[in-house]
């Protein structure tokens, strides 16, 4: 019984240390640290996209660095390998060109398996898979969806790092445009 209720301990302290420390304006809290110093340019693989490209999905490491030289707003889907309606979702919505054009120029998309990522940097806090659910439960991802683990979910984070909303769910182009753009404060039409 001890050991249930060390998660759930667990996953306030890595919600308060990992995202209420957005409030700090030092350059050491916005970077992502390896044992590396912090990335001063967007990484390699953040091109420009042109319309009609897919969604340039990108690590959680990735958008970080990017976000010190071009800040946006993230887009992070949270997913896992076993969820139908994440499925459905890329190959539905994602793959729409009007939402992959808005996303490419507006978000920094980041993909993140909720059971199978390596450990990732993020403030000087680790997030890594701990033993719950299916297959083991990111860190990130709890901290993200507030422990409200549901897939497949959304998380839109400002340039700082705060989150702005969590949507869940398979949502049809449409809806989820309308969504995007309320979410960055666009007259939604």
């Amino acid at each position: 019984m001890k050991k249930y209720l060390m998660f759930p301990i667990l996953a306030v302290v890595l919600i308060l240390a990992g995202l209420s420390s957005c409030q700090s304006n030092s350059n050491e809290a916005t970077g992502v640290s390896n044992g590396n110093s912090v990335a001063t340019s967007a990484p390699a693989a953040l091109k420009k996209s042109q319309p009609g490209d897919a969604i340039q999905w990108i690590s959680w490491n990735e958008a970080v660095a990017a976000q010190e030289t071009d800040p946006k707003l993230l887009l992070v889907d949270v997913y896992t390998d076993w969820c139908k309606w994440c499925k459905v979702m890329d190959e539905q919505t994602f793959s729409d060109p009007q939402v992959a054009d808005y996303i490419n120029e507006h978000f920094y998309a980041v993909k993140l398996n909720a059971e199978n990522e390596e450990p990732i940097m993020f403030r000087g806090q680790e997030f890594k898979v701990v033993a719950g659910g299916r297959r083991g439960i990111h860190t990130l991802a709890y901290a993200l969806l507030d422990g409200q683990l549901s897939y497949p979910s959304y998380v839109y984070l400002n340039e700082n790092y705060e989150r702005m909303h969590i949507s869940k769910g398979f949502k049809p182009v449409d809806p989820f445009m309308t969504e995007i753009k309320a979410v960055r404060g666009d007259q939604v039409q």
